[in-house]
Parts: structure tokens; C-alpha cells; sequence
């Protein structure tokens, strides 16, 4: 998928850009850099900017991945210890003083 400058400097989360699966992401990640780096990428004034924006969406893959919590706009995968791993469809989230609240059709979590 080709996204514009735009939609990449509007981007939140990183599930918006990344997969979830570390391997698909890595080239996801090496893919983007060749597009928008840049050293490579002169005809865009804002490059240094989505790249700057692609960098952080991947630190915070890594960290989704190591922490064992992968969320994306309406879906959240959480992984217990033993590596099993939970997908919600959520309606809504909402921070507060103790995490994240999430609000799906049956359940609140």
C-alpha cells in the first residue's frame, strides 16, 4: 500500500503503518526508508519529516511487539506470557489515570 506524506504525518498508531508480524514489518520498514529517506528522496520538502514520523510509528512497533500489546484504530492484540495472543474489536478507548479503557459490544477491558 503507497501512502502520501500526509497520510503518513497523520498516522497515530503504528498498526496504521506496520503489520503486526516483526519480519513482514522489518521489510515494510526498509521499503518505506527507500521511498521517503531523504538523501534519496529530493523532490519532496517534506521527506525529513515522514521519515522523521516513520522512524518513531517503528520504535513504537518494536516496543508494541516487545511489550506484547499490538493495538490499530478499532483492534487491540494482546499476548500473555506464554505467547498466546488475544484479538478484541473495540468501539472505543479512553486513557485514564490507571491505562486504557476499551469499550467493545459485549465487554469493557
Amino acid at each position: 500500500m503507497t501512502f502520501s506524506a500526509e497520510d503518513i504525518l497523520m498516522m497515530s498508531k503504528p498498526g496504521e503503518l506496520f503489520s503486526d508480524d516483526p519480519d513482514i514489518m522489518r521489510k515494510e520498514y526498509k521499503e518505506l526508508a527507500k521511498a521517503w529517506h531523504p538523501d534519496l528522496n529530493d523532490a519532496v520538502s517534506e521527506a525529513n519529516e515522514v521519515m522523521t514520523k516513520i522512524n518513531l510509528l517503528y520504535l513504537q512497533c518494536v516496543n508494541s511487539i516487545k511489550t506484547g500489546r499490538w493495538e490499530k484504530p478499532g483492534f487491540i492484540k494482546l499476548f500473555d506470557k506464554a505467547g498466546k495472543a488475544y484479538e478484541i474489536r473495540y468501539l472505543n478507548s479512553e486513557s485514564f489515570e490507571l491505562g486504557t479503557m476499551y469499550i467493545a459490544n459485549s465487554i469493557v477491558f
